[in-house]
């Protein structure tokens, strides 16, 4: 019988990357995951999909003990280990619940924060260790008696005051810890996360006093690991080893590497300093009280010794860590951190200066990228009324679908866009400022009869962005869109991945109409970005095989690895019916059950109506020429399901937001470059050179 596992703290850094590892180790587990509400409880849902959920809080005593009665192990993690109710409650839960014969087990999170008693009791800040390392092996008893007024000490005795035959615990201390989190809810750590949101902020890296005390630290994944195998030591049980396990030797430092803070401070400021983030390299040694007001309580622990070795769970559980270091992790912390800060608030890490091309007055209020001609664009000011990024090839090129942009009629491009809320109507509810949201960017009339039968992409009066004669794009500073035309990023989404909501909800409605079942096999003609996304949405939605298609071979193969496709390169010359034959020999034994058609190219389209079943659904995706052979024969007499497919409709941004939240699709992967907005048209040509996937252009340094 499978093991019942209660996980507290499943949308924190911690217990959702425990989650995630339990979950790969594990899929045979019943986890249940103690949640806030229904809201925290939906990503962990989407992402684990068997794991149980349990309404309530830590205040809530008699739900958590109910539930540590029930369950053979009680994970208790992250902020949830300091509170002391909590902890008494998964004490008398496991207790009442268990007995000698069948014991219950509690891996309870502490931290060595409880190691820098000493400092804090004679405020010691900057200076290096004066006493001898911590062991968790030889010299445990120093750990199990450690002063009461050391950090966390309230709650560990009562961890250490419950261990008995019945309940059996394990106290595991975490040091620094780093690593981007693989969890639902929250992925980023604090403390050396916070010196780096410092750095950004100020301009220059924090350092507290002479920098010279020294912690302990550890990946996020090795953490989590180490989690992973004290559980499997809980299933099997072992007598011969019990007394090293758990009780009152079962207390565990968890570092794999140390650091001195000065010195982190220092690699910090180098980093940021060489990636153009802030000017000045060296670190600014402060004092207590300045500190604080840089980072808050945060800041103290960069001025306190914490060191130990980890010796139990490499000797009894065998944990062999093999994570990067945190030096190694360093550039990525910074890279993350500058993206978060640049898209959270209007902290911009370096001014963009717009005058310097395509003549751009420096006063603009709404600078925008203007269309006149082909290749012609010029930066101009445009009424004021988000920031986005966006771009669009064959306006670009040749001056829009029937040449309707002129010297006198210009267009501001930009349809794919992601932005910062900058200010909101009176009227508007769900939306504040500052909330990063991405756009769609179409506004229906909501009178006529499509758009009351939710096909508002089908209104014959929308008002697309970038669609001539005159419905100007996003491409500039400031851009008024309704409110329930914006949805708000999650937490951890980018504005870049922001922008390719847009894209991916093509790719969602192409797969809606087609009705994409659990274990259908699909052809996708072409691995240009609609492509790849309706490969990986697909996927997402649950096709046994996908197979995508296209003359480029590099193409083929970035679309093996976003989205695990199979692929088919055409020969040069070949016809649509010997592609499609191609197909069927080398993927299927009757034909494809879908295809998508992401090219508007005359063969592709022959070949995707050949290579069907009989019976199978052919969905047009892409646009083309205005007139083709087509094999209508070939249509009716097996009898094809064929549908048009344009831009988007009700509830394709919301599956889409979702898709790209819980990590089904990974659009992170497709964005080649991000060019500043001066560079628009670098940006538009390297594009239209068929260089690279996605090319987003940053508008007003956001």
């Amino acid at each position: 019988m499978a093991p019942k596992i209660f996980l507290t703290g499943a949308t924190g850094y911690l217990g959702g990357d425990i989650l995630f590892a339990l979950n790969k180790a594990h899929p045979d587990y019943e986890i249940s995951a103690l949640v806030r509400n229904s809201e925290k409880g939906a990503p962990v849902a989407a992402a684990f999909p068997k794991t149980r959920l349990v309404y309530g809080g830590l205040d809530d005593s008699q739900l958590i003990e109910d539930e540590a009665a029930r369950a053979d192990i009680v994970i208790h993690t992250a902020d949830a280990s300091d509170h002391k109710g909590a902890a008494e409650a998964i004490a008398r839960g496991i207790a009442k619940g268990h007995s000698k014969e069948n014991p219950g087990f509690w891996l309870h999170i502490s931290g060595t924060g409880i190691l820098t008693w000493d400092d804090s009791r004679t405020e010691t800040y900057g200076e290096p260790p004066y006493t001898k390392p911590y062991d968790d092996l030889e010299r445990v008893s120093d750990l199990t008696n450690l002063p009461d007024d050391a950090f966390h000490r309230d709650v560990d005795k009562v961890v250490l005051e419950a261990a008995s035959d019945v309940v059996k615990t394990a106290i595991i201390c975490p040091p620094t810890i780093y690593g981007e989190g693989r969890g639902p809810g929250n992925k980023r750590s604090r403390q050396v996360y916070v010196l780096v949101e410092s750095t950004l902020k100020n301009g220059q890296a924090p350092q507290l006093g002479r920098g010279l005390t020294e912690w302990d630290n550890v990946n996020v994944h090795d953490l989590s690991d180490l989690f992973v195998l004290a559980t499997e030591a809980a299933v099997k049980n072992k007598s011969d080893v019990d007394d090293k396990l758990w009780g009152k030797e079962g207390y565990y430092l968890a570092e794999n590497g140390h650091h001195v803070w000065g010195e982190i401070s220092k690699l910090v400021g180098k980093t940021a300093f060489e990636k153009g983030y802030i000017k000045e390299k060296e670190a600014k040694a402060m004092d207590v009280e300045e500190a604080k007001k840089v980072a808050g309580f945060e800041a103290l622990s960069w001025g306190l010794n914490s060191k130990g070795f980890a010796k139990r769970a490499r000797k009894y559980l065998g944990w062999s860590p093999k994570g990067t270091s945190l030096e190694e992790e360093i550039p990525n912390i910074v890279e993350g951190e500058a993206k978060r800060l640049a898209q959270t608030t209007f902290i911009t890490p370096a001014e963009v200066n717009l005058a310097m091309k395509l003549n751009m007055d420096s006063s603009f209020e709404n600078p925008a990228v203007y269309l006149s001609g082909p290749g012609q664009a010029s930066i101009k000011e445009s009424p004021l009324p988000n920031i986005t990024d966006s771009h669009s090839v064959h306006f670009w090129k040749h001056g829009g679908i029937i040449n309707k942009v002129s010297e006198a009629n210009p267009l501001i491009m930009g349809h794919e866009a992601s932005g910062v809320v900058h200010s909101i109507g009176s009227a508007v509810t769900t939306l504040k400022v500052g909330d990063r949201v991405a756009i769609e960017p179409g506004r229906p009339c909501r009178r006529c009869k499509p758009c009351k039968a939710g096909r508002y992409n089908l209104c014959p009066s929308m008002k697309f962005a970038a669609d001539p004669p005159d419905s100007h794009g996003t491409l500039r500073k400031f851009y008024e869109i309704p409110e329930d035309f914006c949805y708000v990023l999650p937490p951890d989404m980018g504005l870049d991945e922001g922008v390719l909501v847009e894209p991916t909800a093509v790719a969602v409605h192409a797969c809606r109409l087609a009705e994409v079942k659990v274990g259908i096999d699909v052809v996708i003609f072409g691995a240009g970005t609609v492509g790849l996304l309706c490969a990986a949405v697909a996927k997402a939605m649950g096709a046994r095989k996908v197979v995508s298609v296209d003359v480029n071979e590099s193409r083929l193969e970035f679309a093996r690895g976003f989205a695990s496709t199979d692929t088919f390169l055409p020969g040069s010359g070949d016809t649509a019916g010997t592609i499609a034959t191609q197909l069927n020999t080398a993927y299927f034994t009757k034909g494809a059950d879908l295809v998508l058609e992401a090219t508007g190219v005359e063969s592709c389209i022959g070949a995707g109506i050949q290579v069907l079943k009989r019976g199978g659904t052919y969905v047009q995706v892409g646009l083309g020429k205005q007139r083709i052979q087509f094999p209508i024969v070939s249509l009716s007499e097996k009898e094809i399901n064929m549908k048009g497919c344009f831009r988007y409709n009700a509830g394709d941004y919301d599956l889409a937001l979702h898709l790209l939240g819980g990590g089904k699709v990974r659009v992170k992967d497709l964005i080649t470059s991000v060019k500043v907005f001066e560079d628009v048209t670098e940006a538009w040509e390297t594009t239209a050179r068929g260089e690279g996937i996605k090319t987003l252009i940053r508008v007003g340094g956001v």
